[in-house]
């Protein structure tokens, strides 16, 4: 894999946690090689930043399809970069949620 492979399929988020100082989504996906990839989401209150982080990458299994890797998932295909990819997959409430928290983190700095 190479820092240049572009995502395929995009999962999630998977998991959402709020933290004192920011919130967190977690997403999977395919890469253009057939590895598996994570990524971390992370908003930030005090900045209302976003930063992506790779969690893991995973190398191809030759011969499994996405639809083998990921039974019953349905992924999104898109072309777009990678950061507004993910952005793209949270959901409204969720990121009206990070932006109310991000609000009141900063009243009570």
């Amino acid at each position: 894999m190479t820092m240049a492979s572009k995502v395929t399929a995009l999962w999630g988020p998977s998991k959402v946690r709020q933290h004192r100082d920011c919130y967190v989504w977690e997403f999977s996906g395919v890469l253009d090689d057939g590895s598996q990839a994570g990524w971390r989401v992370i908003f930030y209150f005090d900045t209302r930043a976003f930063k992506v982080l790779r969690t893991f990458t995973r190398p191809a299994n030759k011969g499994l399809t996405q639809v083998d890797m990921f039974p019953g998932a349905k992924p999104k295909h898109q072309e777009n970069t990678l950061k507004e990819m993910l952005r793209a997959h949270i959901p409204p409430a969720q990121l009206a949620a990070a932006i109310a928290a991000a609000i009141q983190y900063q009243k009570g700095r």
